[in-house]
């Protein structure tokens, strides 16, 4: 079995303003790509509630990085109150949307994700563990490091698009 070990806490970020969803979208699941992730959409809804439109996305994001180990960000988008507006940048009219965004980032290293290891016999079990204990401890430091590094950068680019587009409607 699979292997998970979780390096640290959800991932959160709140705010409420105007920028362009589709826009939104389009850059964060390009980031994932250019980062050798593969990208799974497990969730996409689209609402009509009172207060306007709520969109809940979730995805599942892999990228592995041999037959052993894996890194695993699993992102959820909460939007709401998403309604249309028009808004000014640089002098140019643009559609844009006004709603509150709230993105949630869980991320763990995935070991023995196809079960190689595991399901052997006692002995590559054995060997599983001897190897996670005496061979991989660097290498796997780096590694943990690495993905908490992706997960910082990505939520840096998140909070710098949310920020870059605050206009006024």
């Amino acid at each position: 079995m699979a292997q998970r070990e979780f390096l640290g806490k959800e991932v959160r970020l709140k705010q409420k303003g105007v920028f362009n969803v589709e826009e939104f979208y389009r850059l964060f699941f390009r980031w994932f790509e250019l980062h050798s992730y593969t990208v799974s959409e497990i969730e996409y809804r689209d609402i009509q509630t009172g207060s306007g439109k709520m969109l809940k996305i979730k995805w599942h994001c892999e990228n592995e990085l041999d037959d052993y180990i894996k890194y695993v960000i699993r992102p959820s988008f909460l939007i709401t109150g998403l309604e249309k507006v028009e808004g000014e940048k640089d002098g140019v009219k643009t559609m844009l949307h006004k709603a509150d965004i709230e993105i949630k980032i869980n991320y763990y290293l995935e070991k023995d994700f196809n079960d190689k290891w595991s399901k052997s016999n006692a002995v590559g079990r054995f060997l599983r563990a001897v190897y996670d204990k005496y061979f991989a401890g660097n290498r796997a430091d780096q590694l943990k490091n690495a993905l908490i590094e992706d997960v910082r950068s990505v939520m840096e680019e998140m909070k710098a698009f949310l920020n870059m587009h605050r206009l006024s409607p």
